[in-house]
């Protein structure tokens, strides 16, 4: 959080000031060769990119948060996603600036080349770093975990056949994986394809849901707003260590958002902009998406319903309890529907993400494995207890954070460069 506003005082906010011009950006994009690989549209790597962070994040993330750091965790999960537009436009920028194109003249890149390239042999040691860590940290820990607890809690209105607890789990995980191996064996085209086909519609499902769940708790709204920020300068969120509203609302923005750990560097960088730095403009929306729309959603219905203090859930659960509450008959239907959409749509895109950190370490041909593992991790993940998973991926985000912001401040100067040519284009115009 601190670096993005640093970076935010270094640009003078000018990229901030200038983020409406992504929404013209995205408007007027078109996909470009698409089916020889060349590159996609500004759409097309947004979308990729929210598929990866619109997941159980917003669903399961955003419930975790309330329920340890109480509704004072929203309030910095939204300071953390400002400070993320910044870091995000940054971000982006370097991603298209040292992208790569490989024989067949397809388009790839990330966090790892830009360290490599920018930086040269200091930079090498901080690439293999990001890799590793994104190798692990992209693994479908999180979201298969959560879709199948889902499922699993929910099944029993709907499955003919009593399985127990341990099996079903199994025979879901098995069926996740099969999905996803349909989808990620096309590659990142098909990948692409299908997440700007879903995220724009279960952005649209998951936000009449929100709505139609605050209307009928609309008494509430005024005071669920307040105590968002009452709560986020309360003793315990000040002095709570590592239960307070600060720590855990920045935790869960960063692991929702992903600003400052340089993730979706790798779809961006499929990119092609005429200036660079209009790539660092589309990126910058994410946490406005993300973070600020979505995950404000989910924490307003359940402060509205009080589900929060109704049961002893965390994560996907007291999402799916509170929508329950304000719509009795088709609240979890929704959400599960919502549930899976996001999900799904993360499982796809981190797959993509994980193989190119396993290209980068050990080689193309290591993908093909990498995607095997990724695939049997579906089927692990789905039977472990979900504390253990978040820890290890808070860790592994941890990692990938720490030479994402070195290089970003070793190599601002780039991405000035490219502000200025592009601010100068605008200016013309």
């Amino acid at each position: 959080v601190g670096g993005g506003f640093a970076l935010g005082i270094l640009s003078r906010f000018q990229p901030l000031r200038h983020c409406y011009r992504a929404w013209a950006l995205i408007a007027s994009s078109k996909q470009t060769s698409t089916r020889t690989g060349t590159h996609l549209s500004a759409w097309q790597t947004l979308s990729s990119a929210l598929s990866g962070t619109l997941g159980m994040g917003n669903i399961a993330g955003v419930a975790a948060a309330i329920s340890i750091g109480g509704a004072g965790a929203v309030f910095w999960m939204w300071i953390s996603a400002l400070a993320g537009m910044n870091t995000k436009f940054f971000t982006g920028t370097l991603s298209v600036l040292y992208s790569r194109r490989n024989r067949q003249n397809q388009r790839y890149g990330g966090m790892m080349y830009v360290l490599q390239d920018g930086l040269g042999r200091p930079g090498k040691w901080l690439a293999c770093i990001f890799a590793l860590a994104g190798a692990i940290g992209f693994l479908p820990a999180l979201a298969t975990n959560q879709l199948v607890q889902f499922l699993v809690e929910t099944s029993a209105n709907y499955t003919p056949i009593d399985l127990p607890r341990f099996s079903l789990r199994l025979c879901i995980g098995l069926g996740i994986a099969v999905v996803t191996a349909i989808v990620i064996y096309g590659g990142i085209q098909r990948i692409s394809r299908i997440a700007s086909l879903l995220t724009p519609w279960m952005v649209i499902l998951y936000l009449f849901a929100v709505f139609t769940s605050l209307y009928a708790f609309r008494s509430e709204l005024l005071h669920a707003l307040t105590s968002i920020f009452t709560e986020a300068f309360s003793t315990q969120a000040l002095l709570g260590g590592a239960q307070g509203a600060i720590f855990i609302g920045v935790r869960r923005a960063a692991l929702s958002n992903e600003a400052g750990i340089g993730t979706d560097t790798l779809v961006h960088a499929l990119a092609q902009p005429k200036h660079a730095a209009m790539q660092g403009l589309v990126s910058m929306l994410g946490p406005v998406i993300d973070t600020l729309c979505v995950c404000t959603c989910t924490a307003l219905v359940i402060l509205v319903s009080k589900a929060n203090h109704q049961v002893d859930y965390q994560g996907v659960m007291l999402t799916a309890h509170a929508f329950s509450l304000a719509m009795p008959t088709m609240g979890l239907s929704m959400v599960g529907l919502c549930a899976i959409f996001f999900s799904l749509s993360t499982i796809f895109t981190f797959a993509y993400y994980g193989s190119q950190c396993a290209r980068f370490l050990f080689g193309s041909k290591s993908q093909a494995l990498y995607t095997i593992i990724y695939l049997i991790t579906i089927v692990l993940v789905s039977v472990v207890p979900m504390l253990s998973i978040i820890n290890l991926i808070d860790a592994a985000y941890g990692c990938m954070a720490v030479p994402t912001l070195i290089g970003i401040f070793l190599l601002k100067s780039r991405v000035f460069k490219s502000w200025n040519e592009y601010r100068t284009t605008i200016q013309a115009t």
